[in-house]
């Protein structure tokens, strides 16, 4: 039996759970079929109640003001329960469920006073526009640039300054690490330039389809949908400037926007300083019967995010039947470009991105009902089974490595 000890860390708030948390809960889902037994070090659990999953959670509780308070307290209390629960069950490796500061920062340590292989997945390296790829410094911090991005999304100066700093700190541990999983091969070449790639494993994404086919359009009205982190990174500014020349040629559209994040308070104040009050809905963080509601009454997904890794919500609207909408960067035509349902607009044209949304909201219904079929097709392509088998031969790969350099 193979047994994993992950760092799952998740921030208090609304915003309950992500694509990492996601991910990490329908794969120990397929890993408990293999002879895997996970444990995962989690403030306050709600991912095994709230996903299907099949873990054990290990409580870390929080304290301290805001972040940087909550860093410290978890390091020190995850380090603690993690050897406390390693003197119950031996584990064989430490796995961090994304790159963020938290995971990498507590897994590194647990990693190396447990003597076994460290394993980190690698969604997105989130200094990364892509798009804008410097030739051979692809995966390498640029402080000064990724301040003034974070400046010009809506970010105080305080606070790009910390996001900064977090990503350096993240990119100095990603070193530490013993292998890496990433979930596609644009990822895989960002992190090269930061670590040897033979130690760099794609696994890719999932999707749970239905086995319910709904491709009728009548009721769904001119509506579109977005879900994701209110942040930096996801296009917010970008995306009220398209649903605001889309709304001028459409005064009965709307756009559905499903999210928490340090954005939504100046989202809203922009929403309503545009006069486009009567065209988005904010949902906040939203349950899966709410989405589900949500993906079977609109008929379009809309994300202009220049930062995804991989696009897990995009790939989960064509489950659900809806065609997409992006930008055309490189995650975006690795993952989905070979999808009739999605539309590719070249990164940044807003107009075109405008003008193809009114399109694809008018779509007469037999043709809306042909992508929506072509969208759940292509959404098969993506099976956790698969992805889990993939990673776990990647971490038995990592493990040998780690022991035979001993």
């Amino acid at each position: 039996m193979v047994r994993v000890l992950a760092s799952l860390f998740h921030p208090a708030g609304t915003w309950l759970f992500s694509g990492s948390e996601k991910r990490f809960c329908a794969l120990t889902q397929e890993w408990g079929h293999n002879g895997v037994e996970t444990f995962a070090l989690e403030p306050r659990p709600f991912a095994s109640a709230t996903l299907p999953a099949r873990y054990t959670p290990i409580e870390v509780p929080l304290a301290g003001p805001r972040l940087v308070g909550e860093l410290g307290t978890w390091i020190l209390r995850s380090l603690s329960r993690g050897l406390d629960a390693s003197r119950r069950f031996q584990f064989d490796l430490v796995y961090a469920t994304n790159n963020n500061l938290f995971n990498l920062a507590a897994s590194e340590i647990l990693a190396r006073r447990l003597s076994i292989p460290l394993v980190a997945v690698v969604h997105h390296l989130r200094w990364v526009y892509y798009g804008d790829m410097e030739s051979g410094k692809a995966g390498r911090v640029s402080f000064a640039k990724l301040v003034k991005r974070l400046g010009s999304e809506g970010l105080r100066i305080d606070a790009s300054l910390a996001r900064a700093v977090g990503a350096y700190a993240e990119s100095r541990l990603l070193r530490q690490c013993d292998g890496f999983i990433t979930v596609s091969k644009v990822v895989r070449d960002q992190l090269a330039g930061l670590v040897n790639s033979d130690r760099i494993f794609v696994a890719g994404n999932g999707v749970r389809t239905s086995l319910e086919e709904d491709c009728s359009s009548g009721t769904r009205g001119m509506d579109a949908l977005f879900i994701g982190r209110l942040d930096e990174g996801k296009g917010l500014l970008e995306l009220l400037n398209l649903w605001q020349r889309v709304s001028a040629n459409c005064p009965a559209a709307n756009l559905h926007v499903v999210g928490e994040g340090s954005l939504r308070n100046a989202l809203l104040e922009e929403t309503v300083a545009r006069g486009l009050s009567g065209h988005l809905n904010f949902h906040g963080f939203s349950s899966y019967e709410q989405i589900s509601y949500l993906q079977a009454s609109t008929r379009l997904f809309i994300s202009l995010s220049r930062t995804e890794g991989f696009g897990l919500a995009m790939v989960e609207a064509l489950a659900a039947g809806l065609p997409v909408l992006v930008w055309d960067t490189p995650p975006m035509r690795e993952v989905l470009g070979a999808c009739p349902a999605v539309t590719l607009v070249p990164t940044g044209d807003t107009d075109r991105a405008a003008s193809t949304t009114i399109a694809l909201l008018r779509l007469p219904d037999t043709r809306w009902q042909e992508l929506s079929r072509k969208a759940r097709e292509y959404s098969r392509n993506f099976s956790w089974e698969e992805v889990a088998a993939r990673e776990l031969r990647a971490m038995r790969m990592i493990q040998e490595a780690k022991e035979s350099n001993r």
